[in-house]
């Protein structure tokens, strides 16, 4: 396993348009702004939503496999809190959620 990288990043935004993810995103109900884990708990059930056919399935568990260095089989049989737990290692909450809330002050 290993941590995001800009690769990673920019396959996720190509995902994210197919999965029209913005759009769902916008959807949800944060009641609780602060609760960061909570937040991105919904937006992995709302991305797992958007993957109603095998060929979404596929792109999903194929984009997982990189970051996570797991086959697209190994991802298919991982249960939701373990692919959840693996992601938040994957990507650090508090080093994302710093780039998204300082991005002016990046230099």
């Amino acid at each position: 396993m290993r941590k995001l990288n800009i690769d990673d990043v920019l396959n996720a935004i190509a995902l994210s348009d197919k999965f029209d993810m913005v759009k769902v995103i916008y959807s949800l109900n944060f009641e609780d702004k602060e609760d960061i884990e909570k937040i991105g708990f919904n937006a992995v059930l709302a991305l797992l939503r958007q993957a109603t056919t095998e060929d979404m399935r596929v792109e999903l568990f194929t984009f997982l496999s990189a970051p996570l260095e797991m086959s697209v089989e190994e991802i298919r049989k991982l249960s939701l809190p373990n692919l959840v737990k693996l992601i938040l290692q994957v990507a650090d909450i508090e080093e994302w959620k710093e780039v998204f809330t300082h991005p002016l002050d990046l230099k």
